[in-house]
């Protein structure tokens, strides 16, 4: 019992271990990027906030983040480019076809790979790409047949970013209610930080 306990405690420092590492060189690596210009600070300012970042229990319940097993994931597929633009998708969570699928895509910038990729493999999911910053207009098929683009952006409340950018948030209820879906089966962020 004593074992699994130091093995368990070991796993957990070296999980937070590694995940402080994680955040520290990515807002390195974004140190010269677009992060600055939203608000981010310093790219130590930002990690020290990512850190610092604790969902509450009621949060966590409605996310099913409590709920662990084994094998969480039965199959693991990488959608979209190689690098920065692609994504590890859980592609046992995604509906066969004859099941609705709804993907929403969030923060898109000038790499549309992950959502180009996701409607060849899975042509029987609809996909939304929302990004306030890429400079199109809602309903522009710039993206290809299967993407529907709509220029918001993802925020905890709705109305216009406190950054004088001009770019309209809404929340993910929001966005929800607005294309009349009951739930996202797929749902992808890459929102500068935001999304912490």
């Amino acid at each position: 019992m004593l074992c699994l306990s130091l093995s368990l405690l070991l796993w957990f420092a070296l999980n937070e271990r590694f995940k402080i590492k994680l955040i520290l060189e990515q807002e390195r690596a974004r140190q010269g990027s677009q992060a600055r210009l939203a608000g981010g600070g310093s790219w130590l300012a930002r990690a020290a906030k990512r850190l610092a970042h604790r969902l509450d229990p009621e949060a966590a319940k409605r996310l099913h983040l409590g709920v662990r097993s084994p094998n969480p994931c039965g199959s693991v597929a990488r959608v979209g480019a190689a690098g920065d633009g692609g994504w590890d998708v859980c592609a046992s969570d995604v509906p066969p076809p004859g099941f609705p699928c709804v993907v929403y895509s969030v923060g898109i910038n000038d790499d549309t790979s992950f959502d180009r990729e996701f409607v060849r493999r899975w042509p029987h999911c609809e996909v939304f790409a929302f990004d306030p910053s890429v400079g199109r207009e809602t309903g522009d098929a710039w993206m290809g047949e299967g993407v529907s683009f709509f220029n918001l952006g993802l925020g905890d409340e709705d109305g216009p970013m406190g950054d004088g950018s001009g770019w309209e948030l809404r929340t993910l209820g929001s966005l929800m209610r607005m294309l009349g879906h009951e739930h996202v089966d797929v749902l992808k962020m890459d929102i500068e930080g935001g999304e912490w």
